[in-house]
């Protein structure tokens, strides 16, 4: 991954409630050297319904899958007939699975490839961001670092699919015709679900090889692809022996055991889903991978960064009632973002939605219990 000479800090802001939710989110690209999050968000704005969906698609080797995510997505699961009967938590894994599958199709791949080709000139401008022409680098080197980088990139590659070597994480939430919150996630993007004191009463889990379960379904899913197998045990990429995540979108490199169904895959699109009385929640946090890893957080004590963010965006809101959403995560982003492009922690792209619920949705849940 390579990182800018000085963050980019152009933060993208948008505030927005109904009668049952209030809402910012933002994201800000940091010292990466391309955007690579996705958000989305869907209020309903007939009182007589309730339907709040938010997600985040983190990207992992490029922009075009989390893109395809956050334009589609809703799409894929207004069209589930579970979602059409209410049934949230059966149509939410049912389109993460659906939408992932997707990707082989003609459409989705032609869609792709646009995308890719309209990333390129942003891809070359990006190169030129990291390697500043002067006492370093000549023009006639920086030209070549370019054609390296097209040789290189598989992108490039005839009949080749950008979800074969391109992925995301996701994270969606749900409110709807139901007293319960939903939230499905599959990789290492975030929810934390907050009460009334500021205290959090649920989270996800990242999907990586220190959960045994994940390690589990890699470890058998290679032991079962001979092929697989063989070419790891001469490759000395760490990333090859343990995932950055176990689930998420795209990545079919890891998913081509034919004889393996499709949520015992070495990396996974089935979501886990967590189910939450809404009763119970007063804040909803979301955020992709780069909120967590910053250079305010504690990246050794998962629990010790979840409690630091909960902590800033309550106190903040309660100092002013009347601050936008957007601009506190803006602040929380401003301490996170690392000083030095050469730590370990702080580089990452970092997107965030901050949800508080209104005591019309407490309405709404007595209404459900009657």
């Amino acid at each position: 991954r390579l990182e800018l000479n000085k963050p980019i800090k152009q933060y993208n802001p948008k505030d927005n409630q109904n009668i049952y939710l209030k809402y910012g989110l933002n994201s800000v690209q940091g010292w990466k050297s391309s955007m690579e999050d996705y958000t989305l968000d869907f209020t309903d704005s007939d009182p007589q319904k309730v339907l709040n969906i938010f997600g985040i698609f983190d990207g992992h080797g490029g922009r075009e899958i989390p893109k395809y995510l956050s334009s589609h997505f809703f799409e894929f699961l207004k069209n589930n007939e579970n979602f059409k009967n209410t049934k949230y938590k059966e149509a939410l894994s049912e389109t993460f699975l659906e939408i992932d599958k997707s990707f082989k199709t003609d459409n989705a791949q032609k869609e792709l490839i646009k995308y890719s080709e309209e990333f390129k000139s942003l891809k070359e401008q990006e190169i030129k961001n990291i390697y500043s022409i002067g006492e370093k680098i000549n023009e006639d080197e920086l030209k070549q670092i370019i054609t390296f980088n097209e040789v290189l990139d598989p992108r490039n590659i005839e009949n080749s699919n950008v979800a074969d070597f391109t992925g995301s994480s996701g994270i969606i939430i749900l409110i709807g015709d139901s007293k319960n919150l939903f939230i499905a996630h599959a990789g290492n993007s975030r929810c934390l679900v907050v009460n009334k004191e500021g205290v959090i009463i649920n989270k996800t889990k990242d999907h990586n090889m220190d959960d045994p379960e994940e390690k589990k379904r890699v470890e058998l899913a290679r032991s079962l692809n001979e092929e697989e197998e063989e070419k790891r045990a001469f490759d000395t990429d760490p990333l090859a022996e343990y995932l950055e995540v176990t689930r998420g979108f795209g990545f079919f490199e890891f998913k081509e055991n034919e004889w393996m169904d499709q949520r015992d895959q070495e990396v996974s699109a089935a979501p886990d889903i967590i189910e939450v009385p809404l009763k119970e929640i007063q804040y909803i946090i979301i955020g992709s991978h780069g909120m967590f890893e910053g250079d305010w957080n504690d990246i050794n004590n998962e629990d010790n960064t979840n409690n630091i963010i909960c902590k800033f965006f309550i106190e903040e809101m309660r100092k002013d009632e009347n601050k936008l959403y957007s601009k506190i995560i803006e602040e929380y982003f401003e301490k996170n973002i690392s000083k030095d492009k050469n730590n370990s922690k702080g580089l990452d792209n970092m997107s965030c939605i901050f949800i508080s619920l209104k005591d019309k949705i407490q309405e709404f849940v007595k209404n459900k219990e009657i």
